[in-house]
């Protein structure tokens, strides 16, 4: 049973992050919350080890989708060279304000995220792009730390700061979304090594390496990848609108599933 929730786990996860175009951190995270609540996994490392193993999963699939979009040329690396300090430092930092958090009130953050994501989903909220490229060093600067921060407090990857942001300045859709990929590559490495490091001494669980846990990234990791493959076909084939609106849904009721179990355990 309890390998059967992993795989099952992997292959919506992948399926959906594949269809709505985001980070698979948004849906790997309740689940392995869920799931490590169910192998009764000690309360006050469950958001931690959820974060920490999220991030370390999505090292395998940014790396794919970084190569892909590298040999197709969607890459910015100029953009790169501005934002990545201040995202990996942040996401370090992003990291050490996880640890020190209790798991309970990185739950009651997570719902209140997915709940926000799940209203511009619905919403149809969409900035608008810019014709010009005049973003100054300063911006780059802020929205690095922004995206670093979040990404490492929460597990999840850049794109829900970093495409909006790029498509603002003027780059084009496709741009913006292989640089995300790669800022992303970027945030799982670094905040993996990060929850690796900060959970050495802090837990005690078997398979387990600081907040990583060995075997869902074992099974998880190639299940996403895969399955995030068969979730752009879908894509293709389903109206882009109602696909938002329904992950606006599913995030929506996950995000009201988080927040009951801060209430309950507060």
């Amino acid at each position: 049973m309890d390998w059967i929730l992993l795989v099952l786990l992997g292959i919506i996860s992948g399926t959906l992050a594949g269809m709505l175009g985001v980070g698979g951190g948004v849906f790997l995270v309740p689940g392995l919350f869920m799931i490590f609540s169910y192998f009764q996994f000690p309360q006050e490392v469950l958001m931690h080890l959820a974060l920490g193993t999220s991030l370390m999963i999505m090292i395998g699939t940014a790396s794919t989708a970084t190569f892909l979009q590298y040999r197709k040329e969607s890459i910015l690396f100029d953009v790169l060279k501005k934002i990545s300090l201040p995202v990996l430092l942040f996401t370090v930092l992003g990291a050490l304000t996880a640890h020190l958090l209790e798991s309970r009130f990185l739950t009651l953050l997570f719902g209140i995220f997915l709940a926000l994501v799940s209203l511009k989903m619905l919403c149809g909220f969409q900035l608008p792009q810019s014709r010009t490229k005049r973003i100054g060093l300063k911006s780059f600067l802020i929205i690095g730390a922004l995206i670093g921060y979040k990404s490492g407090i929460l597990g999840i990857g850049g794109g829900t700061l970093s495409v909006p942001f790029l498509t603002l300045c003027g780059y084009p859709m496709k741009k913006a979304a292989g640089t995300s990929v790669a800022i992303t590559l970027m945030i799982s490495t670094i905040g993996t090594l990060s929850f690796l490091i900060l959970g050495w001494k802090s837990i005690s669980l078997p398979w387990t390496t600081g907040y990583i846990y060995w075997p869902a990234v074992l099974v998880l990791m190639p299940l996403t990848t895969a399955f995030a493959a068969l979730g752009v076909v879908l894509a293709h084939r389903l109206p882009n609108r109602l696909l938002q609106i329904l992950f606006g849904i599913i995030l929506f009721f996950i995000s009201i599933h988080m927040l009951r179990q801060f209430i309950h355990r507060s």
